[in-house]
């Protein structure tokens, strides 16, 4: 099979056309496969996005080498990988201006064949370099990340410092989304004169296995008002449907919603707009790749500072004399407001 996708490489009709391409390869008998001779699809002349799932990764892939920038590949999402960081290096190298690229290690298929195994998080200045040659290109990253299966009970936000630039040369980089345990989260985000100098919106991921959910519980403004480019903050939170933490009530309870709409208020004194969305799933019965037909976990966002806002119009008339009303123009971050507050989803 590789020498026929080989062949019709060299010529100008049937896949040496092909411009976008999905892999899952997941199934009843084989949970991986081995990416063995199909390094070609890194090196493919036409190819502009690139899906592959599940798909154990060699260490190096030196084939790849002779190959620098000369693919026009600008999409490129790994799902539920065993990435290496060296291949993962020569992979990134090939294309000529990647824009957009998803980082999905192997987090839910670890039952059977293979064990969890994060690669890339517990590594955090050789996953730097790693994608380091897209750097003059990519606009948006992605990290799907393991590590928070390992004590999910036990969840902390930790900062890691690297050696280096960290993403200062990223420049085009615009939207990140991670996890707080991501090496992105951790090396990246906790060093703020290590981010990208254009980054506009970050979305921090997190799953509801995690004993700390970001309806309960939010983290520390600080990490996020020292980003001085960051126009956008969205905490998504992952959930089951039908369970308790997915009902309108459990996340539109008064003191939930203040403590809400209190760090939206301090992220506005840094010129950040808040929000939280949900990732509304089916469970442990249905998990990653998505095979053809399968209904994906929809993101509907469940609050937005902007839209709420923090002005509370004054309608009645008001004896301006009277000076218990002067002050209330403002609405404090400790106002309290109701469910009806909250923004349509989109």
């Amino acid at each position: 099979m590789n020498r026929s996708l080989h062949r019709s490489l060299q010529r100008t009709v049937g896949l040496a056309q092909l411009e976008s391409l999905t892999i899952h390869s997941h199934g009843a008998h084989a949970d991986f496969w081995e990416l063995d001779g199909f390094h070609c699809l890194f090196r493919h002349p036409s190819l502009r996005y690139l899906h592959v799932s599940c798909v154990t990764f060699p260490q190096a892939l030196d084939v790849l080498e002779a190959h620098k920038r000369t693919t026009p590949l600008a999409t490129l999402i790994f799902d539920e990988c065993y990435l290496d960081t060296k291949s993962l290096r020569q992979i990134l190298s090939t294309p000529e201006k990647l824009k957009h690229l998803t980082l999905g290690e192997n987090v839910f298929n670890i039952h059977h064949s293979h064990e969890l195994l994060p690669k890339l998080s517990p590594h955090p200045q050789e996953a730097l370099e790693a994608i380091a040659p897209v750097a003059h290109s990519l606009e948006t990253l992605v990290h799907l990340d393991s590590k928070w299966r390992l004590n999910p009970s036990n969840h902390h936000i930790a900062r890691q410092r690297v050696a280096g630039d960290g993403l200062r040369q990223f420049d085009s980089l615009k939207t990140l989304e991670c996890d707080t345990g991501s090496f992105l989260h951790e090396a990246i985000v906790m060093n703020h004169d290590l981010c990208p100098p254009n980054l506009d919106t970050l979305i921090v991921r997190r799953h509801f296995e995690v004993a700390e959910n970001f309806f309960d519980y939010l983290p520390d403004v600080g990490i996020y008002t020292a980003l001085p480019s960051l126009n956008t903050l969205d905490l998504k939170q992952s959930a089951v449907s039908f369970n308790g933490m997915s009902e309108a009530e459990y996340i539109c309870e008064p003191d939930r919603l203040r403590n809400r709409h209190a760090y939206g208020y301090a992220l506005s004194k840094s010129n950040i707009n808040f929000t939280v969305s949900i990732e509304l799933g089916r469970g442990s019965s249905l998990i990653p790749p998505y095979l053809h037909g399968e209904p994906v976990p929809e993101v509907r966002r469940v609050y937005d500072a902007a839209q709420v806002g923090f002005k509370r119009p004054i309608t009645d008339p008001i004896a301006h004399h009277d000076p218990q009303y002067e002050p209330r123009h403002m609405l404090t971050p400790f106002h309290p407001f109701t469910p009806r507050h909250i923004p349509p989803a989109p």
